[in-house]
């Protein structure tokens, strides 16, 4: 019963993730309309985790205090967390955002593949297939152009594919041993510092210029909070390959709150891909939804 009850717990946790994450992208992109930067938002998101997990650490009289190798590995896994959020970010100004969002997306595969490699074993066939059918979904949803496509940009999005799926499988391998709390503190510690570092070197903090502004940064910024707790608590519970499995719901999730909050348009091509993506999402957890209902 208790290993059936942290099955839907790590399911329920990537689930948020996945739809917090895609609410706080949307409303980073409305964000820039109010006068905030990509730059802007990277570090105050981090500050602010860096301060939650401070806090929430000292109420919970978790010592601070980590080896020097497993500092040494939070601070790698967050250079590898920056790497993955700062080269999709940038991959965008050389192809179509839907394109880099499906070769982003194709670290659920890597993941899955890697994961095998390390624990010697074949990968599942029903997540292979559940995954297959989950970049055929995005696919379709994402309506994909393939004009006006460079070359640095296809390989900045697979360069933050290499590195979410380095920092997923890492992040899940280090938080068997430490809490994810303090796993959080060192990691936003080192993204905040990076992040600082260009914020200098390309004109400074930029922050919303308006009341609406600041409505629409203060819900990016909650999200994001909710969402990153929410996934590497889900690494911690279920691990990598089925976290990452789930977060394929994520883009889906992006297209909607885009329609909601942005007006963009709704075809019935991504209604049809979004279907067939949360299909594949289930498909990929039927096994642990039959032992849990059991």
């Amino acid at each position: 019963m208790l290993l059936r009850n942290k099955a839907l717990l790590g399911i329920l946790l990537s689930l948020s993730g996945a739809t917090f994450f895609a609410l706080s992208i949307t409303t980073a992109r409305w964000s820039y309309d109010y006068g905030s930067n990509t730059q802007t938002v990277m570090l105050i998101r981090f500050v602010t985790l860096l301060f939650i997990m401070l806090l929430w650490n000292k109420a919970r009289q978790i010592p601070l205090l980590l080896s020097n190798n497993d500092i040494v590995k939070c601070s790698i896994l967050g250079i590898f967390y920056f790497i993955g959020i700062g080269a999709y970010l940038s991959s965008v100004a050389y192809m179509p955002v839907g394109l880099a969002v499906l070769i982003l997306y194709t670290f659920p595969i890597l993941v899955i593949l890697t994961s095998a490699i390390v624990d010697k074993r074949k990968p599942r066939l029903l997540e292979l297939i559940a995954l297959i059918l989950a970049f055929i979904g995005l696919f379709i949803a994402l309506d994909i152009d393939t004009d006006n496509i460079k070359l640095i940009g296809v390989f900045l999005a697979g360069l933050a594919a290499v590195g979410v799926t380095i920092n997923m499988l890492g992040s899940a391998n280090i938080l068997k041993r430490i809490p994810f709390t303090l796993f959080s503190l060192y990691q936003a510690i080192v993204v905040s510092t990076i992040s600082a570092f260009f914020v200098f070197f390309t004109g400074g903090i930029a922050m919303p210029n308006s009341a609406k502004g600041w409505m629409i940064f203060l819900v990016m910024l909650t999200s994001f909070v909710i969402a990153y707790l929410s996934v590497y608590a889900s690494l911690k519970v279920i691990g990598a390959v089925r976290t990452s499995t789930i977060m394929n719901l994520e883009p889906v999730m992006t297209t909607v709150f885009a329609f909601a909050l942005l007006q963009e348009q709704m075809t019935m091509a991504k209604l049809i891909g979004a279907m067939i993506v949360l299909f594949a999402i289930f498909l990929a957890q039927l096994p642990q939804i039959k032992n849990t209902i059991k």
